[in-house]
């Protein structure tokens, strides 16, 4: 670029060789610049598509370069992914067209078929400009975010809140730390988290299904006793009736070990499975995961404190983020890259499909 403006954009033959030796740049180079100068970038669609994914919602801003490709394939699985021609595209559209009207009108045609062909080439070709955006390797996806500015920041790491109680009788491991599921309403987890409001802390208490990560059931409370727990089971059998006899699994808590739970598991015909001895987190590490995923999209990376919200105000911005957000918008990597409303859909659309 400096040459460039030195020499008049290479008009002024006699300063390039110096300039070009004195930063020991090959005239080839500068050449192979002024030839690229002016074009438009050609990852420019790709660019204003990635854009349009992040300013969906507000916490599309957290994709990092395996959900952005993920998103973009999503995008154009489904005919959402469509860019807008830059102008020196549009212009080159335009001469395109004009050339083949020019060879068309030559060819010895009836009218009215030369009208239909021309109709055709032209549709076509503004059909591949406009949606015929190709999606590159993950490598060009991060590098394309790293120059338009969306790399998400490092996660946080969670920290639990729940407590074992270690008189309490606990069930044994079923999941052994196998979070897929080869149908839904088969194998959930669950657990408790806390986020601080301005007048008290609110807890979330939520089931997640492993074969889709829908949340079947979801209970907000400004306190963790067993009971929101129970209301979570409650809320997940009067959503899903087909939940009686699927797994769920919970880390060690008095919550998940009280009488009043086992009474609710049994009586909506619930398998109880719990955390391998000695409080590994990791046994549980999909619902953490999912806090955390949570807590970041919501506060951490939006620089926005929980703490200047009310509680009321906190379960309408919890319920929106997964009722709303999670389940219909939401790329998740861990089910393929597609929300979890749109996998179990596929799921129940291919059984229809097959009875």
């Amino acid at each position: 670029m400096y040459i460039a403006i030195r020499t008049d954009d290479g008009r002024n033959t006699g300063k390039i060789s110096f300039y070009c030796n004195t930063l020991q740049i090959s005239r080839q180079a500068f050449y192979d610049y002024l030839g690229r100068k002016g074009k438009p970038w050609k990852y420019q669609p790709l660019a204003d598509a990635m854009r349009k994914i992040h300013d969906e919602d507000e916490e599309n801003a957290d994709y990092g370069r395996v959900r952005m490709y993920q998103a973009l394939k999503y995008g154009k699985e489904v005919g959402k992914l469509k860019a807008t021609p830059h102008k020196a595209r549009q212009k080159t559209l335009h001469v395109i067209n004009l050339q083949i009207f020019r060879h068309i009108i030559r060819i010895p045609l009836k009218p009215i078929l030369r009208k239909i062909y021309l109709r055709f080439c032209r549709t076509s070709f503004v059909r591949y400009c406009l949606n015929g955006i190709k999606i590159p390797c993950e490598a060009t996806v991060r590098s394309v975010m790293e120059r338009i500015n969306l790399i998400h920041k490092p996660k946080r790491k969670p920290n639990g809140i729940t407590k074992a109680d270690r008189e309490a009788h606990k069930s044994d491991d079923l999941l052994k730390r196998d979070f897929t599921a080869a149908t839904p309403l088969k194998k959930c987890v669950t657990d408790i988290t806390e986020i601080k409001a301005k007048d008290g802390k609110l807890y979330v208490s939520a089931i997640f299904d492993c074969y889709d990560l829908m949340p079947n059931g979801l209970a907000m409370a400004d306190h963790m006793r067993a009971e929101l727990c129970c209301e979570t089971l409650k809320n997940a059998s009067l959503r899903y009736p087909d939940i009686c006899g699927a797994i769920i699994h919970s880390d060690r808590g008095s919550q998940y070990t009280s009488s009043a739970y086992r009474a609710a598991i049994q009586k909506y015909g619930i398998v109880q499975s719990m955390n391998s001895a000695g409080g590994r987190c990791h046994d549980n590490a999909r619902c953490e995961s999912i806090w955390a995923r949570m807590k970041e999209e919501l506060f951490y990376n939006r620089g926005r404190r929980s703490e200047i919200y009310a509680i009321e105000a906190l379960k309408t911005i919890v319920w929106r983020y997964f009722m709303s957000y999670w389940s219909n918008r939401r790329i998740c990597s861990a089910i393929g890259g597609i929300p979890p409303a749109v996998k179990r859909r596929r799921f129940f659309s291919a059984l229809t499909i097959a009875a």
